[in-house]
């Protein structure tokens, strides 16, 4: 398998990460936000993933992505599977997964060309 290097300034890359933010470009986020692959929805209201509501769906669930990864930097399970219902009734697909699993699995979903959203939940 060959692996190339993907640069791209209409895409929204994840260029680094720690478990305190994320740099896309020469932009660095610290607080919960949301990105897609052309857009970012900056400082939700998220502190872990139970606090993932109707308010928050919203945002996201008007943009239709086909999969959702939900990034965080805690150990934190799914503790309502009807939490996520909505979005499976949609077809659209949720992962939760630790935050540099979910960075890396964001920037080969864009390169793909996948309509994807990234959760980023950093704890205060």
């Amino acid at each position: 398998m060959k692996f190339h290097e993907i640069k791209s300034e209409a895409l929204n890359l994840i260029t680094a990460y720690s478990d305190s933010s994320v740099s896309i470009g020469n932009k660095i986020i610290n607080r919960s936000s949301i990105i897609f692959p052309d857009s970012v929805i900056e400082n939700i209201d998220l502190q872990k993933v139970s606090d993932f509501n109707g308010r928050n769906i919203k945002k996201i669930y008007d943009l239709s992505p086909e999969i959702i990864l939900i990034g965080s930097v805690g150990d934190e399970k799914i503790t309502k599977p009807d939490q996520f219902k909505k979005f499976y009734n949609k077809n659209i697909s949720v992962e939760v997964m630790n935050l540099h699993a979910a960075c890396r699995t964001f920037n080969i979903l864009i390169s793909e060309q996948r309509n994807v959203a990234l959760i980023l939940i950093f704890q205060l």
